[in-house]
């Protein structure tokens, strides 16, 4: 009997601590897999699972190749996935791969500056008839001390205009090291060849304008994207670029009056363009309207003939408040003035 008291007293004592412990907690959630490492390559270039930067980022004005640090960074960032080593799952891999693969794409698109030396480039033939100067195309153009050599596509048509009154002073500025050959450009998507972290390194680009720079930085001479001499006296780097754009006109097909019609909420995104803008004109761009805001903008005639910088004013232009419309849908066309 003191046996069985006993027994039912134990499993009366068990019952009542597990109701006092009540549910057992749920356990912590899984840890987030630590995030992939980076090879030093990929780290250079910033590969992040984070979005890209916008567009228009890449629209900015000409980026500066000052140092053989921001050369090995735009190698880096033109380097291929092919050439690169990631690290990490497979979904994390394949992360970094559409990261980069972004970068390079955006970097591709951007327009670089470089300050070439006296010793780093030299004249080729003068052609006596036409008072122009050649650039010696038979070598890269080296700057930074030798941290890049640059081959660009054309070199061997740039000719400046020069009198030999003119080309006489030019060689005197190039013997004191004083004169400098001003170098705007697109990377060509080429990779740089060699080690990534090799004290020099050979870019191949697509030049976009052409400078011959004199003490305190004066235009000497200047030759456009085709290559071809300008008249620094008529048109210097300066004045030659324009530095606002203004939406003159706005035509919607279902209405004759066109100063009921207007945009809002575009100037500032249109300005950001004209940072590499190199030459004032007019663009006429078509449009769709839906809900009262701009659509599928797409450049119909470019004056200015300037891909880059059109491409970026009809992005600025999308989702833009159409003003004066009498239906919510429509199209319509306008005029931008690169002044």
């Amino acid at each position: 009997m003191l046996l069985r008291l006993a027994v039912l007293l134990v499993l009366s004592a068990s019952v009542s601590a597990i109701a006092a412990e009540g549910t057992p907690a749920a356990p912590p959630p899984a840890s987030s897999p630590p995030a992939a490492e980076l090879s030093p390559e990929a780290a250079k270039v910033g590969i992040t699972a984070a979005e890209p930067a916008p567009d228009a980022k890449a629209d900015a004005g000409p980026t500066t190749l000052d140092s053989p640090e921001r050369v090995r960074d735009l190698c880096a960032a033109l380097e291929t996935t092919n050439n690169m080593h990631f690290t990490g799952e497979p979904s994390e891999i394949a992360e970094q791969r559409r990261t980069h693969e972004a970068e390079r794409t955006r970097t591709i698109g951007k327009v670089f500056r470089v300050d070439v030396p006296s010793k780093g480039f030299s004249f080729g033939h003068y052609r006596t008839g036409q008072d122009e100067v050649e650039l010696d195309g038979d070598r890269p153009l080296y700057a930074l001390d030798g941290a890049l050599a640059l081959d660009l596509s054309g070199i061997d048509d740039v000719a400046f205009k020069s009198t030999p009154a003119q080309l006489a002073d030019w060689s005197r500025l190039k013997k004191a090291n004083t004169l400098v050959l001003q170098v705007t450009f697109r990377p060509a998507g080429d990779r740089c060849p060699g080690n990534l972290f090799a004290r020099g390194h050979r870019l191949a680009g697509v030049p976009t304008a052409w400078r011959i720079l004199g003490e305190n930085g004066a235009v000497l001479g200047a030759a456009d994207e085709e290559n071809q001499p300008l008249d620094p006296n008529s048109l210097s780097a300066q004045a030659a670029a324009p530095k606002s754009v203004k939406v003159t006109r706005v035509t919607l097909d279902e209405s004759s009056d066109e100063s009921k019609t207007r945009l809002e909420g575009v100037q500032g995104a249109l300005d950001r363009c004209m940072g590499n803008a190199r030459r004032p004109g007019s663009m006429v761009v078509s449009f769709a309207v839906q809900q009262g805001r701009l659509t599928e903008p797409q450049v119909i005639m470019d004056a200015a003939r300037d891909e880059q910088v059109s491409g970026c004013l009809a992005r600025a232009l999308a989702g833009a408040v159409v003003v004066g419309a009498e239906r919510p849908s429509g199209r319509g066309s306008l005029t931008l003035s690169l002044q």
